[in-house]
């Protein structure tokens, strides 16, 4: 899905930059990698200390909703406006942090990749100038951070909890067909948003600048 919308975002120059479209994968998939690693239990070891040593923001955290449109359920007590503010800037604190090390990778590897292609072939001409690490690497951590953070908030609260769950409940295979659905428009989505940025801050050339 992820090369499906490079391949629609930058048409007939795609071949052209197949550098860009390799950095952007990678990314990618570090991104989700982590973002599936970062949620999953962990073995914790001196748990006593760790909970003495836990800051009043950390505990606040986590007493903040999945996400900001989550569903209470009768017997449990609502979800303030702040906890549910604090559900976004959580989620995209960690955003931004897992799209900054990935971007670092990603692009890092690209880089070194066309730098060792020129060392073997002094002839090998690259399609494009190396991006820049940092600068590309900032970019998309801040675009995590702010356009993969709110269409998540919208899917998983609005679309998926307060609207597929309530239209389907009970029936969980068309609930999970759709979910799927609507999660794998949105990585095409979202593919897609990234390159416009790209080019928006002119980190990449538009298909004008070809």
């Amino acid at each position: 899905m992820k090369i499906l919308a490079e391949l629609n975002k930058r048409g007939d120059n795609f071949n052209q930059e197949l550098d860009f479209v390799f950095a952007n994968v990678v990314m990618a998939l570090i991104a989700d990698t982590m973002l599936v690693w970062l949620p999953a239990p962990r073995a914790t070891f001196s748990t006593k200390a760790a909970a003495v040593n836990q800051s009043a923001l950390s505990k606040w955290l986590k007493s903040c909703p999945d996400n900001a449109f989550q569903v209470v359920p009768a017997s449990q007590a609502r979800f303030t406006v702040a906890q549910r503010s604090g559900a976004v800037f959580r989620n995209g604190a960690k955003l931004l942090g897992v799209g900054f090390g990935s971007s670092l990778f990603g692009v890092g590897l690209t880089n070194a990749i066309t730098s060792i292609k020129q060392i073997l072939d002094p002839e090998f001409q690259p399609l494009n100038k190396p991006q820049g690490v940092l600068a590309t690497s900032a970019a998309y951590g801040s675009y995590m951070a702010w356009s993969s953070n709110l269409r998540y908030q919208i899917i998983a609260g609005v679309v998926e909890e307060r609207g597929i769950e309530k239209l389907f409940h009970g029936n969980q295979a068309i609930c999970g067909v759709l979910s799927l659905a609507v999660r794998t428009s949105n990585t095409f989505l979202g593919s897609s948003m990234w390159i416009d940025y790209l080019r928006l801050i002119g980190l990449q050339k538009s298909p004008a600048d070809h």
